[in-house]
């Protein structure tokens, strides 16, 4: 029995419209019709070689072809919301390859996954399949980057509410009252006692704000996003423009009017 090599390729933080879904497609057709009018052994024969697309509609419906034209412009798929894409393909038992696309966030309860996997008894042509799949994944676009900026964001909201009920208010101002020299020991102990409120009262604050906000915006910014379909069914896409508009004509004047009265 020959050893046989399976490769994953996790699929993440893509935007795929029906043309970038056709072209991965495309890798597993070629494949397909290579292997299927293959006349290398007397075993292989069109019951040996198979493949299946199959496409699940939000609303319920399901969609499955052995025919790549599934995936046309004119294909009934294009005029629903599609929540999920798989396609497989094997040929003789000796080599596979699997594509599965959920719309969505990854939901661990649900063993949820999209990404590639390629298996086969040839680890040159396993590798040269997952390059292929690389090359067509770097030109699609890429999700908001949202999650990479989390920390980033995070630790920033916490900083700034540090300013505002530490060391932001009249401890450091020569002016005050309460004023007491950094380089004295009262004015370090001090310091630090305001950098411990501060931390754990804005830790507090940023924690439930900051989680609050980020499980919105994960919501229009899924993982895997689907743009396929007419324009009215991608609510995410109008939702992320909603966002848009809020925040350039109203969360930006007020941050910058904070900005100027606590820095003035």
């Amino acid at each position: 029995m020959a050893i046989k090599e399976s490769k994953p390729l996790t699929i993440s933080d893509k935007v795929l419209s029906l043309e970038n879904v056709r072209d991965l497609a495309n890798i597993i057709w070629d494949q397909y019709l290579k292997h299927n009018n293959s006349t290398d052994s007397d075993t292989n024969t069109s019951k040996d070689t198979s493949i299946i697309f199959s496409v699940q509609a939000a609303e319920g419906n399901s969609y499955v072809s052995d025919d790549i034209s599934i995936f046309n412009d004119d294909s009934a798929i294009n005029f629903k919301k599609i929540n999920s894409i798989e396609i497989n393909f094997e040929h003789h038992d000796l080599a596979g390859i699997k594509l599965s696309l959920h719309h969505g966030n990854k939901d661990d309860d649900d063993d949820f996954s999209s990404g590639i996997l390629v298996t086969g008894d040839d680890d040159m042509w396993v590798n040269g399949i997952i390059g292929k799949f690389q090359d067509v994944l770097s030109t699609i676009p890429e999700q908001y980057p949202i999650r990479r900026y989390k920390r980033i964001i995070s630790w920033g909201f916490v900083l700034f509410t540090m300013y505002l009920i530490g060391p932001g208010l009249d401890l450091l101002n020569e002016g005050s009252d309460n004023y007491v020299p950094l380089w004295t020991w009262g004015g370090w102990g001090k310091f630090i006692s305001a950098i411990f409120v501060a931390l754990l009262f804005g830790g507090m604050i940023a924690a439930f704000f900051i989680g609050r906000i980020f499980e919105s915006v994960e919501t229009i910014c899924p993982l895997i996003e689907l743009q396929i379909g007419p324009n009215h069914m991608m609510t995410e896409r109008k939702k992320r423009k909603q966002v848009g508009i809020f925040i350039t004509a109203l969360l930006i004047p007020v941050v910058l009017a904070i900005a100027s009265v606590l820095f003035s």
